[in-house]
């Protein structure tokens, strides 16, 4: 799994789309990313999702996007597809909840023995 980082260039253009439908094009095209064969997750968002978040900009950028709600819209939805990628192993040493579960229940019962 690679964390892509942006470009200034790259940067500026996402920082002036004004949200939804046109930030995730933006942004699906500058991951290198198909809507159906490669869709975005939120590891897409993590080079400035902090920023955004705190600054609302996107490497020192002023976002356009003045809607807290359609961000955080967007990256429910792409943490819907990490999930869907846990779950069918399509992302290398990405472990489901259930998983995590399992491995904490059978941590537990070690811890007892």
């Amino acid at each position: 799994m690679e964390i892509k980082t942006l470009t200034k260039e790259q940067a500026k253009n996402l920082a002036e789309q004004n949200g939804g439908y046109s930030f995730d094009s933006t942004l699906r095209k500058i991951m290198g990313k198909d809507t159906f064969k490669n869709p975005l997750d939120t590891f897409d968002y993590l080079p400035f999702l902090y920023e955004l978040a705190t600054k609302q900009t996107i490497l020192g950028f002023k976002s356009s996007c003045d809607k807290p709600l359609t961000l955080t819209d967007m990256v429910n939805l792409h943490y819907g597809t990490l999930c869907y990628k846990a779950y069918h192993k399509e992302i290398e040493g990405l472990k489901t909840k259930e998983e995590y579960q399992y491995l904490l229940k059978k941590e537990i019962c070690l811890k007892r023995i």
